[in-house]
């Protein structure tokens, strides 16, 4: 097995060779790493009657709004300079780049400017005012029609329709019922609580409801004396906020509650306006997320109109959207799902509340991307060449034909115009920096809009390969090396496992340093310093299918550490690695992955470092940890080997511990359990705290905790 893969290894891999000879310093790796990120447009996006497309190119010393045809003609441009000086805003406020443009008309764009809403002519260059937000607002959401604008304030939600004057929605004089956020912690992809109608007509919203939440007792540190600052922090199998959905009209006091959604037993996830505004689609998951149920209200009476589906599953589900409506009615809809193992579409016929698959085969689905009016043309991403790219498909219901439309083995970010099938094609792979390049719907080229260079060719760095291993039980995993530079096969390197291995999080993929951030850039800068720096996609990530993703069910960190393991000796056994010099370092997930190593694979591990760590998963919130592990009731054996505690006795090598003070997703409580455990059983260990931070350390003390965490490898790999 040994000389079978190291034959598929060595002739298969795709690799990326520097040529540069100046040296990559930390400080530039961490703190500059912006300007070592290839050159891109921004904010590509389609005008109403798509036949034209947008977008900002950022120059030096100017930037631009640039509008071109579907000829790749610039039909109009027009300069931050330019858009600064309609603001009339003093030297100190002007806007250093482009806020977020959204189009209104053909010539008319709108953006938020220090909480006022402001649109702009282009013919023209006249600015006009229009809403303007209290003070204290937040998360404003506008109706695609422009005639009111949404927020949430002091826990309420509120309604403007004439700029100046507020309405408030609620009164809730609780502080521990919320209006207008999201709910349910962001999970199955919520991440908002104001939902407008297609055309403004009604707005629904979410309002949950906290009371019965326990608190957690945070800390403010930055007062004399520090200050108990609790917040709600649901750990599993505790009880939930209760949630239910309203529905109002603007310029009308009366709410409409929809019937049957309330309650903390259940989870509703991303209401979804039907295109004609009669009805309101709510996704409701039960606890044990094993059961969802597609439910149809309408919009003038909250009343459930009928439920349309129903899906349940072995071990869970895990729903990232609504569904996605063919026509100028909810009569069809398409819809994600694993049920066949695969995230495939499939069609919803709602008055025949039938359900039928459209697309097949062992591959994913990542992003639907829309359909033409008739649902003729379909098109999305997926990774269907292999896990580790993305294309873009057209399909086509009719005759089930799926057209690859991208051209080019990488990542394809594509931008699409439903009216006549143009996209702009956003394209990196490991070997390409970004090419962005206007494609019909043929997926024949109009022309190159940018070919970016390298940003780091300068640079002594190592090569990158991605390779794939094989497990015992024939799963590929994809692996990426960042090698130093002049590495030699078969001389055994000092060797740092970067590790996140958890759901929703693909590290190894086709694209420009792994999609950047710092990162990878100090990833890099390590290997620069003679380290070989190996990642791998265990057990439990995406885009591999429903039982590879599931597999770790009830049991997190068993096969993920097991995988790990595989991929470390595979490397020593190639000559890669020297066995006496392998360190590991994650953050969040991976921060539990790299304690996990540490404790349950000591043999392996000389040095690790572990960030923002889960450490006992009751510690961790309700949804995430109840859908892959149940409840601490449910499965105590599971809970039992998944605590890093358990195996604290095993911990043999020199660990790191780093946690924010005031982590509101990982409590700090993970780590410092596991110091206590550590005192209990006389094992060594290293800590240290960044007061007030929360889950990722940010500001000045970013760089602080990179140098910190590079001297840590430096002094005892």
């Amino acid at each position: 097995m040994t000389f079978r893969l190291f034959i598929v290894l060595v002739l298969c891999p795709i690799g990326l060779l520097w040529s540069g000879e100046k040296k990559l310093d930390l400080e530039t790796a961490v703190s500059h790493y912006r300007t070592l990120q290839p050159a891109t447009l921004k904010q590509v996006q389609w005008l109403k009657a798509g036949d034209l497309f947008s977008c900002v190119v950022e120059g030096e010393p100017r930037h631009f709004l640039k509008i071109y045809n579907t000829d790749l003609a610039e039909v109009a441009e027009l300069a931050l300079d330019d858009l600064n000086s309609a603001l009339a805003l003093k030297e100190k406020d002007r806007l250093p780049a482009f806020p977020q443009l959204f189009w209104h008309t053909k010539q008319t764009f709108y953006f938020w400017n220090r909480d006022t809403l402001r649109l702009f002519d282009l013919p023209s260059g006249k600015m006009e005012k229009s809403f303007s937000l209290p003070e204290g607002a937040q998360d404003p959401k506008l109706a695609p029609n422009l005639k009111w604008v949404a927020f949430r304030k002091d826990n309420n939600l509120w309604i403007s329709r004439k700029p100046g004057e507020y309405e408030p929605v609620t009164r809730e004089e609780s502080p521990e019922i919320i209006s207008g956020s999201y709910v349910h912690r962001r999970e199955f992809g919520i991440s908002e609580g104001i939902f407008p109608s297609p055309e403004g007509k009604y707005l629904a919203f979410y309002q949950k409801d906290e009371r019965e939440v326990e608190d957690y007792p945070y800390v403010d540190l930055t007062t004399l004396p520090a200050a108990a600052a609790p917040a709600k922090y649901p750990m599993a199998g505790s009880t939930n906020h209760k949630v239910r959905i309203g529905i109002v009209r603007p310029g009308k006091a009366e709410i409409t509650w929809l019937k049957g959604v309330e309650g903390n037993t259940h989870y509703f996830a991303n209401p979804t306006w039907s295109p004609d505004e009669k009805y309101l689609w709510v996704t409701r998951i039960n606890r044990d997320q094993t059961t969802l149920e597609m439910l149809r209200f309408q919009a003038s009476s909250g009343e459930l109109e009928g439920k349309v589906f129903e899906e349940s599953a072995e071990r869970y589900l895990d729903p990232q959207t609504g569904p996605f409506f063919i026509g100028k009615n909810d009569d069809r809809a398409l819809w994600l799902s694993q049920k066949d193992g695969y995230n495939h579409l499939y069609l919803v016929q709602t008055k025949d509340k039938a359900v039928s698959q459209l697309t097949r085969g062992e591959w994913e689905i990542s992003d639907f991307l829309g359909s033409s009016e008739s649902g003729e043309e379909v098109y999305f991403s997926a990774a269907r060449e292999s896990p580790i790219t993305r294309d873009l498909y057209r399909f086509s219901p009719g005759d089930g034909a799926i057209s690859r439309l991208s051209e080019g083995t990488g990542t394809h970010r594509c931008i699409i115009s439903l009216q006549n099938g143009y996209f702009v094609d956003l394209f990196s792979s490991i070997t390409v920096p970004n090419r962005v390049t206007l494609m019909k719907g043929d997926g024949s080229a109009v022309g190159t809009l940018l070919e970016a260079p390298n940003p780091l060719a300068e640079y002594r760095l190592g090569e990158t390969r991605i390779e794939t291993i094989q497990t015992p039980g024939g799963d590929s995993l994809y692996m990426r090396l960042i090698l130093p530079p002049g590495f030699r096969e078969g001389t055994p390197h000092k060797t740092i496992v970067y590790v996140y291995g958890g759901p929703h999080s693909q590290q190894v993929s086709n694209t420009w340093l792994a999609g950047g951030g710092s990162w990878i850039l100090w990833l890099n800068y390590l290997a620069s310093e003679g380290y070989v720096i190996m990642t791998v996609d265990n057990h439990g990530t995406p885009y591999r299918g429903r039982d590879f993703e599931q597999t770790t069910f009830r049991r997190l960190g068993t096969v993920e550490v097991q995988d790990q393991v595989l991929a470390v000796n595979h490397l020593i056994e190639r000559g890669i690695t020297d066995s006496s010099r392998v360190g590991v370092v994650g953050w969040s997930y991976g921060g539990f992955m790299a304690a996990s190593l540490m404790t349950r694979a000591p043999r392996t591990f000389k040095v690790g470092i572990s960030g923002a760590p889960v450490i006992d998963w009751k510690y961790y919130e309700t949804v995430y940890t109840e859908r892959y592990m149940d409840t601490p009731e449910a499965n105590p054996e599971g809970f039992r080997q998944a605590s890093v505690l358990t195996h604290v006795d095993s911990l043999n090598g020199r660990l790191l511990m780093i946690h924010g003070t005031s982590d509101d997703i990982v409590v700090w409580q993970n780590t410092l359990s596991f110091v206590q455990k550590a005192v209990e059983q006389g094992k060594p260990l290293d800590y240290f705290v960044y007061p007030g931070q929360k889950h990722g350390v940010r500001g000045k003390a970013r760089l602080h905790l990179m140098r910190k965490m590079t001297a840590y490898f430096e002094e005892n790999l």
